[in-house]
């Protein structure tokens, strides 16, 4: 939809991730009268067009091949242009996941044009579109303006906006035909190392019990393990302990870590 606007639905194991559905309530309060844009990439994706269908939105387009049944930045790039190039957004949202992040800043380069990143809001003023971004780790707020006139990029947080719930009406959905030849695509993606099943995920845990090298050894997280068991919370640790392999770099806290 021309001046509309465009988010990127991401999935995960077949099930669309919440992040992407946190999207909807920004983008309808941003499109006006230039209506919403789903684009659900993946591989098998029609159970997760099906659901976005009847959240909110005017449309859903979906590029399914099974190169995108993991993400990759160039093979995800190519299913967003195709739709941009169709659609011709006025705004493309994505969500703040790692995929997110990492496409937001390349898709604007690629455009020439701006991308607003880590946002928890956005708002219209006039023809500039404001980003409000939380700084030293959520102490303050700033507001950030890119200009019209070029393609306008932003990716807002995960966790804070509310997921979209069910609506009176249901979307269509149409395939979209993007460029995948694998032969083109410069990377491909061989493996996917994932944390062990039961593994309490920091982003959405109550409680994180976190362990630092004055704990000793990794032999010593034990009882890190079982207080974090205690309290139903997830085990965290200090990027020290992480560099020593006394515990794995997904349970790693901080600035440079998953949670600060």
């Amino acid at each position: 939809m021309a001046n509309g606007v465009l988010i990127v639905v991401e999935t995960s194991a077949g099930v669309v991730r919440e992040a992407s559905l946190e999207l909807i309530g920004p983008a309808r309060a941003l499109a006006g009268d230039g209506g919403v844009t789903a684009l659900v990439i993946g591989s098998g994706v029609g159970s997760v067009a099906a659901d976005v269908a009847g959240r909110g939105v005017d449309r859903v387009l979906t590029v399914d091949d099974p190169l995108l049944d993991r993400y990759t930045t160039e093979a995800y790039a190519r299913a967003i242009d195709a739709a941009i190039a169709q659609d011709g957004p006025r705004l493309t949202l994505l969500a703040g996941t790692t995929s997110g992040r990492d496409l937001g800043p390349y898709l604007a380069a690629r455009a020439g044009g701006d991308c607003l990143s880590d946002c928890a809001a956005l708002r219209w003023d006039g023809d500039s579109l404001v980003g409000t971004r939380p700084v030293y780790q959520g102490k303050m707020l700033v507001d950030v303006t890119v200009g019209p006139g070029n393609a306008t990029f932003a990716v807002l947080r995960a966790g804070a906006n509310a997921i979209a719930g069910a609506a009176a009406q249901t979307a269509s959905v149409e395939p979209l035909a993007a460029d995948l030849d694998p032969a083109s695509l410069r990377v491909r993606l061989l493996d996917v190392t994932t944390p062990p099943a039961g593994d309490s995920s920091l982003d959405s845990a109550e409680t994180v019990v976190v362990g630092g090298r004055g704990v000793g050894s990794a032999e010593a997280f034990a009882m890190i393990d079982e207080l974090a068991a205690a309290l139903d919370g997830a085990v965290g640790a200090t990027r020290a302990v992480t560099d020593l392999g006394w515990r794995p770099h997904h349970e790693q806290i901080g600035q440079t870590g998953t949670v600060s």
